[in-house]
């Protein structure tokens, strides 16, 4: 389990300490990538509780997929797809109502403990997070059924590929600029 784990000192970072990394030559702070990563550790942990034979992410599995959230949703804002604030109020709304009613508190002190920062840094992570699914949709919405999981992935493959990304949170990372 991850949980606690994603502080920055958990990084050795080499250069730009208040950088994660970057992609086609944008800079990506270090507090998106941790506000993304600390998302998907969240995520993974309440999947694996829901379904306890579901296995935990690693540390690299982890920063993968944190990568990939964040090279995806600046594909997906370059081709203009957005979440309006409604969407996030609903994915929020749905993620934090007890008995079909949100729990204002409730969502602020989870966020606070949990997420370990303020509603407005989650809101923005479920915006990156929504902005990923729109985009998956827009890639495979006319393709057959059969198709739709390869044509994804060969779609972030390309885009991954082409990203020009350099992490700074690799562990041999040691390039300097």
């Amino acid at each position: 389990m991850l949980l606690g784990v994603l502080e920055p000192s958990a990084f050795r970072l080499k250069t730009h300490l208040h950088n994660a990394g970057s992609i086609k030559g944008h800079k990506i702070t270090l507090k998106e990538f941790l506000m993304t990563m600390r998302f998907y550790e969240l995520l993974t942990h309440a999947q694996q509780e829901a379904s306890p034979k579901s296995e935990s992410l690693t540390l690299d599995q982890l920063r993968a997929l944190t990568w990939q959230t964040i090279i995806v949703s600046r594909e997906a804002k370059r081709e203009g797809i957005k979440i309006s604030d409604s969407e996030v109020q609903i994915e929020i709304k749905h993620l934090f109502s007890v008995h079909g009613e949100f729990d204002l508190s409730l969502y602020e002190e989870w966020v606070r403990k949990n997420f370990r920062s303020q509603p407005r840094d989650f809101e923005e992570t479920v915006r990156k997070h929504l902005t990923v699914q729109k985009m998956r949709e827009k890639i495979i919405s006319r393709v057959p059924d059969a198709e739709r999981d390869n044509r994804w992935l060969e779609w972030l493959r390309n885009t991954i590929g082409n990203a020009q990304l350099k992490d700074y949170t690799a562990k041999d990372y040691s390039t300097t600029e």
